[in-house]
């Protein structure tokens, strides 16, 4: 049996406690002339509130089985979404409705609300974070409770990043950023994602976007795939597998000459049909370099990254007179060191659409 406490709350309800957590049960109407029962449960370790509110639950089920079976009742969890978090009203979901979706490895459900996604592994796991005075926040560590706040806060933001996300997606505002992680390249593209982030781009870019343990190929499809792309070209993006397999992706997918933006630094010389020729050999002799290791193995049928390098080498050996050839011929921004004048013509081609009748729809 739950032991009830002397202490009430300012919003009433009777108050029920064990060691340091403490358990608020109200009983109100909602909007629909329901009979609700809320239960919040504050302070101590997240697992003990979770365990108190799992017995408090399993009491309310108890007397309802003994007293009062003529009275159909459900388990409902509140929402946790942005909208819903602080609301008097927040929307409220079944708990066997949960328990069904979780059961078929689904993560989400939608907020009728807010439209949000919302994580069903914490509205079922869901007990307030609250305390009720200061001995309580004692109890609890300053050092958990502000973990748990920076927790909240992240799981806010992310949401509200997401919702955001999906809105600049739908309306063509995306744009990647590929580019050599380095040097002069890394500064423009720097310079590039906080110029169009400050005004409201879905600007990507992998030191941003990519994050711990996620895939770099799969990161690099998704510019390949992106909308609109801007290629920081230097003699180092020429020369890296990396910038150059994101290229290739990008003209697989199509449309390549409307969909890339293009800003050429001076240490490329790709106006030059000399300078072209060496990238040329220069993927040439890595590509011959990695086959002649590649037959130094007796039986190299089994290595399936071994035979992805060898046919992305060969890949970029083939596209690289067709990806110098495209951006010789297209008209470039040229960047030159301490001149940031090409970001205004690079913003101007983007917004206006002026680069080969490319277009973005607001």
């Amino acid at each position: 049996m739950l032991k009830k406490e002397d202490a009430v709350f300012e919003k009433g309800g009777e108050v029920f406690k064990k060691q340091v957590v403490t358990a608020l049960i109200t009983s109100k109407e909602n909007r629909d002339g329901l009979k609700v029962i809320d239960i919040d449960v504050y302070a101590g370790m997240a697992s003990r509130r979770k365990e108190f509110l799992t017995e408090i639950r399993a009491e309310i089920k108890r007397i309802h089985k003994m007293s009062f079976t003529d009275i159909r009742f459900s388990e409902m969890a509140p929402c946790v979404c942005s909208g819903c978090i602080d609301s008097d009203a927040p929307h409220y979901y079944k708990y066997e409705v949960l328990e069904n979706h979780r059961a078929k490895n689904r993560e989400t459900v939608i907020c009728d609300i807010t439209s949000e996604d919302v994580n069903i592994i914490a509205l079922m796991d869901a007990v307030s974070d609250k305390v009720s005075n200061e001995e309580e926040i004692y109890e609890l560590g300053f050092d958990e409770l502000q973990g748990r706040i920076r927790k909240a806060e992240k799981a806010h933001r992310l949401a509200i990043e997401e919702k955001w996300q999906e809105k600049n997606e739908k309306s063509g505002r995306e744009i990647f950023i590929s580019y050599a992680n380095e040097g002069e390249s890394k500064v423009i593209a720097d310079e590039i994602y906080n110029r169009f982030n400050g005004m409201g781009f879905n600007i990507k870019m992998d030191k941003v976007d990519l994050k711990y343990k996620e895939s770099i190929s799969e990161f690099m499809k998704k510019i390949g795939k992106g909308r609109y792309v801007v290629v920081v070209i230097s003699d180092k993006y020429l020369k890296s597998k990396y910038c150059m397999y994101e290229m290739l992706e990008v003209q697989n997918n199509g449309d390549a000459h409307e969909r890339i933006f293009p800003l050429v630094l001076d240490d490329t010389g790709i106006m030059d049909d000399i300078i072209r020729m060496d990238y040329i050999l220069y993927w040439q002799n890595k590509f011959e370099k990695f086959k002649a290791k590649y037959e130094e193995i007796k039986e190299p049928t089994d290595l399936s990254s071994v035979h992805q390098n060898l046919d992305q080498y060969s890949d970029i050996r083939r596209a690289i007179d067709k990806t110098t050839g495209m951006l010789r011929d297209m008209k470039t921004i040229l960047v030159k060191k301490e001149d940031s004048s090409y970001l205004d013509e690079l913003v101007r081609a983007i917004e206006l659409g002026a680069s080969h009748g490319a277009h973005l729809n607001y």
